[in-house]
């Protein structure tokens, strides 16, 4: 089945980078979570009125043909990044948040492979729910301070 478009692609000038990793071996099943993830987080962030976005993906040790045949069911990525070997979390995040290889744009929203936005998070607040992340790049440009922002409870959150 072929997954749904984005708005703008490619997106010149990000406001967002929105970060997928996955990863082969020790018992994970590379981009099978990324199937439902990909897709709800584009309707997601298509629903956010004005937001600039960015997607990267990088994969720790799949082959490429795997990330070829996700793409070839339309995939829109402004990054596609590929480490032949699975060389972890921390390389992958360092890889592609700090080192250049992959967002452009100044602020990050992680999701990785098995993470998608909470399916209840448009129904809060009506027409003002569909603002979460524009509050928090405004919290995190107002306060110098301030890291980073949790724009939901997972699901496993008791």
């Amino acid at each position: 089945m072929p997954f749904p478009q984005r708005r703008v692609f490619p997106q010149d000038d990000p406001t967002l980078c929105v970060t997928f990793f996955t990863c082969h071996g020790t018992g994970v099943a590379g981009s099978t979570d990324l199937e439902e993830a990909y897709p709800s987080a584009v309707r997601y962030l298509d629903a956010q009125d004005g937001l600039r976005y960015e997607l990267v993906w990088l994969d720790n040790g799949s082959e490429q043909r795997v990330l070829d045949g996700f793409v070839s069911r339309g995939a829109q990525l402004d990054r596609l990044l590929r480490n032949p070997t699975n060389e972890g979390l921390f390389r992958a995040v360092n890889d592609v948040w700090f080192r250049g290889r992959g967002c452009r744009a100044p602020y990050v929203l992680n999701l990785e492979d098995d993470r998608e936005p909470h399916p209840h998070i448009l129904a809060h607040g009506g027409v003002h729910g569909l603002q979460h992340l524009a509050r928090a790049i405004r919290l995190l440009e107002e306060d110098e301070q301030l890291g980073g922002v949790r724009l939901k409870n997972e699901f496993s959150d008791g």
